[in-house]
C-alpha cells in the first residue's frame, strides 16, 4: 500500500508562523491549531470567528477491489464507533461523526460541537467551489504568497 499513499502538507504553515511570532493571525484547521496551541500555550490560541466557520469533511472509504474488504470494513466500523470517535475528539479535537460519541465539556469547548458554534457553521457547496478553486488558488499564489 505504501507506494499508493499520498499526503498533503500545507504550505505555508500558518500554525508555525503564528506560534513563532512571524504573523499575528493565520487561517487553518481547528484540530491542527488546537494541537499547536497545546504545545505553545503562551504563544498561540485557536479561535473560531464570530461570523462562523466552514466544516472540512474527512471520509473513510472502502477501495474498490480491495484484497481484504472484510478487514477494511472491520477497521471502518472500529474507527466510526462511538468510543473511538470520543477518543478522536478528546485527543485530537476533531468533531465526532458518531452521535453516540461521549464528549467532555472541555473537548466541546475546543471543537464546533457546542450548540452556539454549530449554529454559526456555514454550509458550502463543494461541487460548486471545485469549479473555480484552481483559479482562486493560482491568484493567491501569484498575488499573496509570492509577496510574503
Amino acid at each position: 500500500m505504501a507506494p499508493l499513499v499520498q499526503t498533503w502538507d500545507p504550505k505555508p504553515n500558518p500554525y508555525a508562523a503564528v506560534a513563532n511570532g512571524v504573523v499575528d493571525l493565520g487561517g487553518g484547521y481547528n484540530a491542527r491549531a488546537q494541537t499547536v496551541s497545546k504545545q505553545n500555550p503562551d504563544r498561540m490560541a485557536a479561535a473560531m470567528p464570530e461570523e462562523g466557520s466552514i466544516s472540512q469533511i474527512n471520509t473513510i472509504n472502502l477501495v474498490n477491489g480491495s484484497k481484504q474488504p472484510e478487514a477494511a470494513l472491520q477497521f471502518m466500523s472500529y474507527a466510526l464507533s462511538g468510543e473511538t470517535q470520543s477518543r478522536f475528539t478528546e485527543e485530537l479535537s476533531y468533531v465526532p461523526t458518531n452521535k453516540n460519541a461521549s464528549i467532555s465539556e472541555d473537548a466541546r469547548k475546543r471543537t464546533a460541537t457546542t450548540p452556539e458554534r454549530m449554529a454559526r457553521m456555514i454550509d458550502v457547496d463543494w461541487i460548486e467551489v471545485a469549479k473555480f478553486r484552481d483559479k482562486i488558488t493560482e491568484q493567491w499564489r501569484r498575488n499573496v504568497i509570492s509577496r510574503s
